[in-house]
């Protein structure tokens, strides 16, 4: 947060429920209970969970094993991995780029979650602070 998020100020909500994890997360198993019903509302916490700290260690582990490195770094760009994790597989172009909301670079690479923000921004719901910095040059190959 203080580095990559400094002009952020808390809103209310940070301070109140999210600054403090327990209650922000209570209150938010609560109210999808209480939308969807008890039984499909920890259902889809449970899933929700498995899914969160699953996809994050594959992103850790796979992200930095297999895949492509168009930039120098030890990241590696997956794009199987980036279409189940809404974008997050194209881990070397967030390494090279971090503070891009738009982690695609190339044409084939796939970013939902760009396309939610797109949308998000389109409405006036979000606003892009920075849509994608200048990336670094990318790798060539020896003797080209």
């Amino acid at each position: 947060m203080g580095k990559y998020a400094r002009d952020l100020p808390p809103d209310v909500f940070d301070r109140v429920l999210f600054d403090h994890s327990g209650l922000g997360l209570g209150v938010g198993i609560t109210a999808l209970c209480l939308v969807v019903g008890w039984p499909t509302g920890l259902l889809a916490a449970g899933i929700h969970l498995v899914a969160y700290i699953g996809l994050s260690g594959a992103i850790n582990a796979v992200g930095h094993t297999y895949g492509s490195r168009p930039h120098d770094n030890k990241a590696t760009n997956g794009r199987l991995l980036a279409l189940i994790t809404s974008g997050e597989g194209l881990h070397n172009n967030h390494h090279a780029m971090p503070t891009s909301a738009r982690f695609s670079q190339r044409f084939g690479e796939i970013d939902p979650a760009w396309w939610v923000i797109r949308v998000l921004s389109l409405l006036g719901l979000a606003r892009v602070r920075h849509r994608s910095a200048p990336a670094p040059e990318p790798l060539t190959s020896v003797g080209s």
